[in-house]
């Protein structure tokens, strides 16, 4: 019996496979970036709860604390084995992830030729509300979705403050 795809899973499928416009310089363009920005916010709407403004400071904006991590080797190859997976392949880890509060954006990084992908959490239950996590990649949906991975797999019960790093200096 043939089940079909929900529209927000085939619109997902449509963006991972075609990846955008280059503009004169051979870069994502930036009409390209803003569909694709507006898509995940309105996937966001469709499967977020709305939830009440947070505590902003004075500035009015929301004071938030970014998560850095950089995957090692290992967990770079184990990453790329469980992009694999048909559950990941077919978006819902992906929506589900939006769904636990997430906001997410993409954005072209031109110093280093790569999309970055940003995962603020808004969902004030939880302990990472207000931070932010990074990726960075080739391609904007391996970007996005190894902010899914690091959360769902390399976080002890999807807390980021588990990725804090030692950082050695000198």
């Amino acid at each position: 019996m043939y089940i079909p795809k929900p529209a927000l899973l085939l619109n997902l499928d449509y963006f991972r496979r075609n990846q955008g416009q280059l503009n004169h310089l051979g870069k994502p363009s930036a009409w390209y970036l803003r569909k694709l920005n507006r898509f995940l916010y309105n996937m966001e709407m469709t499967v977020m709860a709305s939830k009440a403004s947070g505590k902003r400071s004075p500035s009015n904006l929301p004071d938030i604390t970014f998560v850095q991590y950089r995957m090692n080797a290992q967990e770079k190859k184990d990453f790329s084995k469980w992009l694999e997976t048909d559950e990941v392949k077919s978006g819902l880890s992906f929506v589900e992830f939006i769904q636990n509060g997430m906001k997410c954006s993409v954005s072209w990084d031109d110093g280093n030729d790569c999309y970055i992908a940003s995962a603020t959490c808004k969902d004030e239950g939880s302990s990472n509300h207000n931070m932010c996590l990074t990726s960075r990649a080739k391609d904007w949906y391996e970007a996005s979705m190894m902010n899914v991975y690091k959360t769902s797999v390399l976080c002890n019960n999807g807390l980021w403050s588990d990725l804090a790093q030692e950082t050695e200096l000198g």
